[in-house]
């Protein structure tokens, strides 16, 4: 396994050096489509315990409405009222008079039109029926193809500009390979500059050309744009405050330029579900108005 490990590096690296952008288009965009993958996986299960919380607790009260303006009235016999009260069991006549005795829960139309789902047996009914279209709920490709086309698109904009903050910001490396520098005030504070501009600069346009582009994939326009920005953008771009400056520290001091954006690439997995769900907000509550199951 080591071996199969040592050459699959080995072969990356060889294409990474002859062909940079290609590689790290490929790379950015494989990664950025498993992140959404994993987005859709996180979301749908959420979405379907959701569900199961409404459908639950929106049905239990008609259902014990019901059963309570029809009080079972079969146990009215003092054998068999003793014998539930001394903790036996009815027997025989005593539960065919129980059960024949049952009221069907009185649900009305209008009752029923306002369910979720249609009322058969119970809780159960529900519940599985959340579940089974959860499960049904397939992986949305398109929406993968679009987070794959943006991965491979930025990928060259990303080395571009992690070139830029190389030249003008250089780190230290006297006496250690390079992206391997020695931690000392002066590298301390050279990769504090770098990072400082990575977010100051890259971060805010950054989210910006995510919202715009993944938008215009899916066919919005300037308001569907303005609407992700005035709900969206802001919310991302404090979490990205709490997370990327100390990626970007590690980054930028003890990962080698060539491998800088794959690095980012890799973190991003989980960086990217985040922005999938953060985008998918908006059109997933417009989704489940029409339709409480997504499906």
């Amino acid at each position: 396994m080591a071996h199969f490990f040592r050459a699959a590096y080995t072969l990356y690296a060889s294409y990474a050096t002859s062909h940079p952008i290609l590689t790290l288009s490929l790379t950015n965009a494989t990664l950025c489509a498993g992140s959404d993958i994993l987005a859709q996986v996180f979301s749908r299960k959420a979405a379907v315990e959701h569900q199961k919380i409404v459908a639950t607790s929106e049905t239990s009260p008609l259902l014990r409405s019901g059963q309570a303006n029809s009080p079972i009235s079969s146990v009215s016999s003092s054998s068999s009222l003793a014998t539930l009260e001394n903790g036996g069991e009815l027997q025989g006549s005593d539960i065919k008079a129980v059960h024949s005795n049952l009221p069907s829960p009185s649900l009305s139309d209008a009752s029923l039109e306002s369910l979720p789902l249609p009322i058969t047996t119970g809780k159960a009914d529900i519940v599985m029926a959340a579940t089974s279209a959860g499960a049904k709920a397939s992986i949305d490709f398109l929406r993968v193809a679009q987070f794959a086309s943006y991965g491979f698109c930025l990928a060259p904009v990303m080395h571009s500009w992690y070139g830029f903050l190389n030249t003008h910001f250089p780190i230290p490396t006297v006496g250690a390979a390079v992206g391997q520098s020695p931690m000392n005030r002066q590298v301390f504070f050279a990769v504090c500059k770098r990072v400082l501009t990575d977010q100051i600069c890259w971060a805010p346009i950054g989210l910006g050309i995510f919202f715009t582009f993944i938008t215009l994939a899916e066919g919005g326009r300037f308001q569907e744009i303005r609407d992700k920005f005035e709900h969206s953008y802001f919310p991302a771009l404090l979490t990205n405050y709490k997370v990327w400056p100390f990626v970007q520290f590690a980054n930028f001091c003890y990962i080698p330029l060539l491998y800088q954006v794959p690095f980012v690439s890799l973190v991003s997995i989980f960086w990217n579900s985040y922005l999938s769900w953060l985008n998918s907000l908006r059109s997933g509550t417009k989704t489940d108005e029409s339709n409480p199951l997504g499906a």
